[in-house]
């Protein structure tokens, strides 16, 4: 088996709380205590909606998100978005799902959105969910947490612009997402990040080496195939020697704790050891 075919692509998905139930929690303003709350509506040229400020302190992919809604027109549309953050205010749009409000519980119910098929992935910084409505007939209350001090922001042209930060009682809501985890020089001496080390990589490491300009620590732990802290002609005759004959061990080993109830490993510690030979990537995560 050459080089490129024993290549592993190795992304580990674990839960951000230890928990079952809230491991993967990135926002919860808690659930609401009354019926009060903000009226969410869209007029010809006003109108008011709401948005509630999030932060990711790693790299997720969301899962779902969840927003406590009431009405108080007979029928009623919410347009759910999740923004980027733009100098303190809601910005670009990432994503957006309408949703449909049950008459039948006028008073307020949790909508939940599974986003666990859209692949979103969220770096780490400040985030934005918005509810508004597009159309002139809905009348939506987004009911109060029961907490304040969170940062929010609100339009009242339609979402079109939005006031700067400030802090006060939230639209009771959640945000779920699964923590990534990127695994660092997985293939030493790949300097384009194709996963090959080739000619074109050795390059680009003898280009450095006569440049000797000082490296930033990402591109030693890149270019230093022999892991002795230095750049210099030993790690070209590494890369070559690699191009050659492929690299000794070119997956990373790793144990973790298999969470997942409904697995046959559960409760076991899990990792390419026990698979050695039969897959050629790994994921592990909370599925649902």
């Amino acid at each position: 088996m050459n080089f490129k075919t024993n290549v592993l692509i190795l992304l580990i998905a674990v839960t951000a709380i230890a928990t079952s139930e809230t491991r993967s929690t990135l926002f919860s303003t808690g659930t609401p205590e009354t019926t009060e709350g903000y009226l969410i509506y869209a007029g010809e040229s006003e109108g008011f909606s709401l948005s509630d400020r999030f932060t990711v302190n790693s790299t997720y992919t969301l899962s779902s998100f969840g927003v406590f809604l009431g009405m108080q027109s007979d029928q009623a549309t919410a347009l759910v978005q999740i923004r980027y953050d733009d100098a303190n205010s809601p910005g670009e749009i990432i994503h957006e799902e309408t949703i449909q409000l049950d008459p039948l519980n006028s008073l307020g119910q949790l909508y939940t959105v599974s986003l666990i098929n859209d692949c979103i992935t969220l770096a780490p910084d400040n985030y934005w969910l918005t509810v508004l409505t597009t159309d002139t007939s809905s009348q939506i209350i987004w009911l109060h947490a029961p907490t304040s001090s969170f940062p929010i922001s609100s339009s009242t042209d339609n979402g079109i612009t939005w006031t700067s930060v400030t802090y006060g009682t939230p639209g009771s809501a959640l945000v779920a997402g699964d923590i990534l985890f990127f695994p660092e020089n997985l293939f030493p001496g790949d300097m384009n990040g194709d996963f090959l080390v080739d000619v074109t990589d050795i390059v680009t490491v003898v280009g450095l080496i006569l440049q000797g300009e000082e490296l930033t620590p990402e591109q030693l732990l890149q270019a230093d195939i022999t892991g002795d802290g230095n750049l210099d002609v030993l790690d070209i005759v590494r890369m070559v020697d690699v191009i050659l004959t492929g690299l000794n061990n070119p997956v990373i080993d790793f144990a973790l704790e298999d969470i997942n109830d409904n697995s046959p490993t559960f409760g076991e510690m899990v990792g390419p050891f026990l698979y050695e030979g039969q897959v050629s990537a790994f994921y592990f995560g909370k599925a649902g």
